[in-house]
């Protein structure tokens, strides 16, 4: 109807749009009038209806114009369903500020400058005079210093997965959506905190390199950009974006991997990061990634980052042991590279509150010892 109504209101495209409102008043007229006609001028009056009605419908085919073309969507930055997912991180990260990862983007670091007492040390050569403690040094007969714990912020850098494999998903959000608003909601909160936030993005290549800055707005652009990036690779390689952390960020920092995480083997990148940084992992996984295929007869099934397609006998129970331990093989993998970088991953799943989800590893993640 819409489109209708734009033809009628475009006449330059065709003269006929005038003839509708005659046509339709000369039916009010003419069918009063045809009622009264006498019964055997009736198939005359009719049948010079129907040769007037094919008349104009072939003059209006060949030279009517062509009808106006339906009217594209406005284009909008970002698109409703991305506008209301910012505007609740939004909300979110005001309170995660305060409450939930209060203290994470802090490194301790044991000096002289100021900060809470943490230790006494004998005094060494380079010590500062004002830090003696003189009574302490007294009832030991030896100077010793105070010590104190300082408090230094650390920027976050997001290794955000962009591959075919983070975009699938078999029970509520897909992975790739859940990646988005975790890693989105990091910056913001990350922002509030005063830390500077930078991203890379990563396929089986390294898309985008954007470097760690300070501000809300540049944290709001970088969220909108993690929730709508278009990834030109397919592939998962996390080796490289974890290589380039370490060489491009040169103090110490946080470095939040949120991924699926199934990718060739990056345990030794990612050990390499962990002893300079301090270390997250983020793992989003659909129940399917963890579960063995249930007996659902022949399937077809495909590849999100080869594309390859083939079916397989979900009722064979070699094919479903065989399923069953490559999940087991692939977790035994996750659980070593993890443990080697001393890193306690925080997973997610995609059914159900993942933001929820993430709130509580957070709080899980506080209580545990530093």
């Amino acid at each position: 109807l819409d489109r209708q109504i734009r033809i009628y209101e475009t006449p330059a495209k065709t003269k006929a749009n005038a003839w509708a409102p005659a046509l339709f008043a000369v039916s009010g007229l003419g069918l009063p009038l045809l009622a009264q006609a006498s019964l055997p001028a009736l198939p005359a009056v009719l049948a010079a209806a129907v040769v007037l009605a094919a008349a104009f419908g072939l003059w209006r085919l060949l030279f009517g114009g062509k009808p106006v073309p339906a009217a594209a969507a406005p284009k909008t930055e970002p698109g409703g369903d991305i506008l209301s997912r910012v505007n609740r991180l939004e909300l979110l990260s005001k309170r995660w500020a305060s409450s939930v990862v209060d203290g994470e983007f802090r490194s301790r670091r044991v000096g002289f400058g100021a900060g809470e007492f943490a230790q006494l040390d004998r005094l060494e050569d380079g010590d500062p005079i004002n830090a003696i403690n003189w009574k302490k040094s007294a009832q030991t007969d030896e100077l010793v210093v105070n010590e104190r714990q300082e408090d230094k912020e650390m920027p976050l850098l997001l290794v955000v997965d962009m591959s075919r494999s983070s975009s699938a998903g078999t029970v509520g959000a897909d992975k790739r959506e859940v990646i988005g608003d975790a890693g989105a909601l990091l910056a913001l909160v990350a922002a509030r905190n005063n830390v500077r936030v930078g991203a890379v993005f990563v396929t089986d290549q390294v898309e985008e390199f954007i470097p760690p800055k300070g501000g809300l707005d540049h944290a709001r652009a970088l969220a909108r950009q993690i929730m709508t990036y278009q990834p030109k690779g397919r592939g998962t390689d996390l080796g490289r974006p974890l290589e380039l952390a370490l060489g491009q960020m040169r103090s110490r920092g946080i470095v939040a991997v949120l991924s699926d995480f199934q990718a060739p083997d990056f345990s030794g990148p990612l050990a390499a990061v962990a002893r300079r940084h301090d270390v997250l992992p983020i793992r989003v996984a659909d129940p399917a990634d963890l579960n063995p295929l249930p007996n659902v007869g022949l399937i077809e099934v495909a590849d999100p980052e080869t594309g390859e397609t083939r079916y397989v006998d979900t009722a064979s129970a070699a094919f479903r042991a065989e399923h069953a331990s490559m999940i087991r093989e692939r977790e035994a993998a996750l659980e070593r590279a993890f443990r080697a970088a001393q890193a306690s991953p925080m997973t997610i799943s995609t059914d159900g509150d993942y933001l929820q989800a993430l709130e509580d590893a957070f709080a899980a993640a506080r209580s545990r010892p530093r």
